[in-house]
């Protein structure tokens, strides 16, 4: 039997302490719904005064308690208290009271409640995620869909081949609408009344617990792009390695090069920059920056003029490099690497993914047929590797600009060509024009000397006035002896005759 209570005390005195406590007694655990001691956690909001009537709403955007307790609301909910605060209910509640309806309205509502059909009262439905516009940009997108939640939760959950309800429209709709992880987690677990949740997010609920559905959204929105996304590599890659095979020792553009050092050497005789030796393909384009004494003729217009004149073959060669580079890809080298690069850690992670899943069947054929695309294509990247490397070494270029540099200057080139051959034809047009006015001005000259050879009636008849003039003055001095002058006779037989 215990021992006596000691004097003083009344009932049965305590158990001793359990061992390993050194006499130091745990308090008792806490009772549901109280946080137990040492608790750092955000606590739930409880109202410390509630209005007697409606007051109008504040529309604000909220977190969740997983954010939060990450967030300065942790301090907050730990320092300050409601009662610390000192608000003015009443002042809140006088100033944002909503209105009662006026009696008149009253009046007609009574008139009508026959005629109307009273709606029951709506339940204000809650959200999970804390922001209530979330859910109503999820319902929105689900009508635009045409597909109950259940349909698509049914879709999803099957994952049957040529399915026509996963096209590509609702991939990308399920995939934008999928919360982050952190914030799926409340989704996943609640299992509490779907009624009470705001329709969108009643849907993720459901959604979110499907088997492996993250993986299966970033699968199927993986398998869309894929396609695409190789037949721009492959393209690339096919274009990149035809561009540098054909540029790698090529006679055309070495006899350029040579033809450039020579004539820049010659115009920096005797400055800093005369005599070298080699040029960096980056200089080829200043070309058409070193200007002559002819308006819009350009170092670049003469050097393409003599080589289209004295070297012909190797200028044709320039041409056809030049149409080749306009296939140049406007992916970039090493953007096209990158690529590359994340599409085979995609393909090869993803596998990994459902590895030993329900998964596997669903997708393992994809996947093994993506897996060799991927190396075909990472096979072809080493040999572009190699080869745009042994390019950028072997004109002073670097792997992600030698290509464009090479593309700009055949451009410019091809530019060159074109104004020099418009200058040559107006050249042409003008001397023609010029030798038609020549022969046009001799003609004319010509015919001038021509008439002015030629007597002209008008002078003929003044000769004959002249001398008829002085065989009349002979007449007179004669004393008007003798026959009439013979040029007058004549003159009035023809006036006669007219």
């Amino acid at each position: 039997p215990p021992p006596p209570p000691p004097p003083g005390m009344n009932g049965v005195p305590p158990p001793p302490p359990p061992p390993g406590t050194n006499g130091f007694i745990p308090p008792p655990p806490p009772s549901f719904g109280q946080q137990p001691p040492g608790f750092v956690g955000i606590s739930k909001y409880q109202a410390l005064c509630k209005p007697s009537c409606k007051l109008r709403t504040f529309v604000w955007k909220t977190a969740p308690n997983i954010k939060a307790e990450k967030s300065v609301w942790k301090k907050i909910s730990q320092r300050y208290s409601q009662k610390e605060m000192s608000v003015d209910y009443t002042k809140l509640e006088t100033l944002f009271a909503v209105k009662p309806p006026t009696a008149k309205k009253k009046e007609s509502e009574k008139s009508n409640q026959s005629k109307k059909v009273t709606k029951k009262g709506s339940v204000q439905k809650i959200s999970l995620l804390g922001n209530p516009q979330t859910g109503m940009n999820i319902s929105i997108t689900l009508k635009a869909l045409k597909l109950s939640p259940k349909k698509i939760v049914s879709t999803f959950t099957l994952l049957k081949e040529n399915d026509k309800n996963i096209n590509e429209k609702v991939i990308r709709s399920i995939a934008n609408m999928l919360p982050p992880k952190e914030e799926a987690s409340v989704l996943t677990d609640y299992d509490g009344d779907l009624s009470l949740v705001n329709d969108g997010e009643a849907f993720l609920c459901q959604f979110t617990k499907i088997p492996q559905y993250r993986e299966r959204v970033d699968i199927l929105e993986f398998k869309l792009d894929f396609e695409t996304t190789c037949g721009e590599l492959e393209g690339s890659l096919k274009d990149y390695l035809i561009i540098t095979n054909a540029i790698v020792d090529n006679s055309c553009i070495t006899f350029l090069l040579s033809f450039v050092r020579e004539t820049g050497n010659f115009l920096n005789t005797g400055t800093y920059a005369g005599g070298k030796n080699a040029i960096l393909i980056e200089s080829l384009p200043g070309l058409a920056e070193v200007k002559s004494s002819v308006r819009g003729y350009t170092l670049l217009h003469v050097i393409a003029e003599f080589l289209e004149h004295d070297h012909p073959k190797e200028f044709n060669g320039l041409m056809e490099l030049g149409e080749m580079f306009n296939t140049l890809p406007k992916m970039g080298v090493s953007e096209l690497f990158s690529k590359l690069n994340e599409i085979t850690h995609d393909v090869n992670g993803k596998q990994k993914v459902i590895l030993n899943t329900p998964l596997e069947e669903k997708f393992g054929q994809f996947f093994s047929s993506a897996i060799g695309t991927v190396e075909q294509l990472n096979e072809d990247g080493n040999k572009f590797s190699e080869s745009i490397k042994l390019v950028a070494d072997l004109y002073l270029g670097d792997e992600e600009g030698v290509l464009p540099l090479f593309a700009r200057f055949f451009v410019l080139l091809k530019t060159a060509k074109v104004e020099n051959d418009q200058r040559r034809e107006k050249e042409e047009r003008q001397a023609a024009l010029a030798k038609k006015r020549k022969v046009i001005a001799e003609e004319s000259r010509k015919q001038k000397q021509k008439k002015k050879d030629q007597p002209s009636k008008k002078s003929t008849n003044s000769n004959e006035n002249n001398n008829l003039v002085e065989e009349l003055l002979g007449h007179l001095h004669r004393g008007l002896k003798g026959q009439i002058p013979i040029t007058r006779r004549r003159r009035r037989r023809s006036s006669q005759i007219q």
